[in-house]
């Protein structure tokens, strides 16, 4: 098995959420260089002959070692793996896992499958979503020393990654293969302990700016989605969509790798349509855990969470979040927004709270 591990940390604006030793850090950096154009993915690993190399050689099992190679073009990421070492098994596998802990303290990392015959289907529990997996184009080869994989990563294929913040990579290769042996493995990798000996890596800014996103000042991360992007605030809940068409609430709804509630099976009150006093539409999104449950009782650690988002144009915007049902509360049993732009949300156990609109966002003035 081959197993690549990279991780994309961001320090000033998200340094609360990375460890001491990460901020630390001074090791030495290699920058990723930018290739001159698009290659094709024919597993002629010549043609990423400028970028960085990577190598590790196995003191357990002679013979055996890989290089990764590793460059960008505008906004994607291209990878290339030599594997030295026994004749390729269908059944052995290539892992490329990629995390951003700059993201934020909520943001995963994806973890893609290869094997010398081809692409696997993702993890349900460490891989991307399905249609990022199916962004992701490879391919392998066989050859008289072991076999090759040449990936092409665009952007949207990547896990959560900073949004401003400089995109500083550790890049783990680790190659497993069975020995002859049962029950044992020869590894080779050029990392200890989840980080890379000795240096790191980085993406210039111009990956970023390839995207072309005018992004507002609060989305510290961002993360792609089939129609768009999805923009993160610093406390990870999700502030800002742009979608490439306009913007709609069924729309919105495909932004949430989470469940989204459907609010009249989730027993909320939230109109079809709420606007604002300029006439922009806004849209619910209820997302989180019930926490009553079938039989009777409640849940204190689950809620459900109701977002209100402003739709203009191609975008969404964040206004507000906050309980749409828990067991303190109760199930909101009225949401209205009225002419002049107040909002009220009134709950099943007796309490109401009201919010005023304050140009940009819903800002709470009291509880009755």
């Amino acid at each position: 098995m081959i197993r690549v591990y990279a991780k994309l940390l961001a320090a000033p604006l998200a340094a609360m959420f990375l460890s001491a030793a990460s901020t630390a850090d001074e090791r030495p950096i290699r920058i990723i260089p930018a290739l001159n154009k698009a290659i094709a993915i024919d597993g002629n690993l010549k043609k990423l002959a400028p970028a960085t190399e990577i190598q590790a050689e196995s003191a357990a099992a002679k013979g055996s070692g890989l290089s990764a190679r590793v460059a960008y073009w505008r906004d994607v990421l291209y990878l290339g793996i030599d594997v030295t070492g026994d004749k390729a098994a269908a059944a052995e596998l290539a892992e490329v896992e990629i995390h951003f802990p700059g993201a934020g303290a909520t943001a995963r990392g994806y973890t893609y499958r290869f094997a010398p015959d081809g692409k696997r289907a993702a993890d349900p529990e460490t891989g991307p979503p399905a249609l990022a997996n199916s962004w992701v184009q490879s391919t392998t080869r066989r050859t008289d020393h072991g076999w090759v994989l040449e990936a092409r990563f665009p952007a949207k294929s990547l896990p959560r990654f900073p949004a401003k913040d400089p995109l500083l990579l550790e890049l783990c290769v680790t190659y497993q293969r069975r020995t002859q042996v049962a029950g044992t493995v020869a590894a080779v990798s050029n990392c200890e302990g989840g980080s890379m000996r000795g240096e790191m890596l980085r993406l210039t800014d111009d990956f970023r700016r390839a995207l072309k996103l005018d992004l507002p000042k609060d989305v510290a991360a961002l993360e792609g989605r089939e129609h768009g992007w999805v923009g993160f605030a610093l406390l990870h809940y999700p502030v800002w969509m742009i979608s490439d068409r306009p913007m709609t609430s069924e729309l919105l709804r495909t932004f949430f790798l989470e469940q989204v509630h459907d609010p009249v099976a989730a027993r909320i009150s939230l109109p079809a349509r709420m606007h604002l006093p300029n006439g922009r539409q806004l849209a619910a999104i209820l997302t989180g855990s019930d926490p009553f449950l079938e039989g009777g009782g409640c849940n204190p650690e689950n809620e459900l969470k109701m977002g209100i988002y402003v739709l203009q144009g191609r975008t969404a915007r964040n206004v507000l979040e906050w309980p749409a049902a828990s067991c303190k509360l109760g199930r909101a049993s009225s949401v209205v927004v009225d002419n002049e732009g107040a909002l009220s949300v009134a709950y099943a156990g007796g309490a109401t709270v009201n919010f005023i609109w304050s140009g940009d966002h819903f800002e709470r003035t009291e509880i009755g």
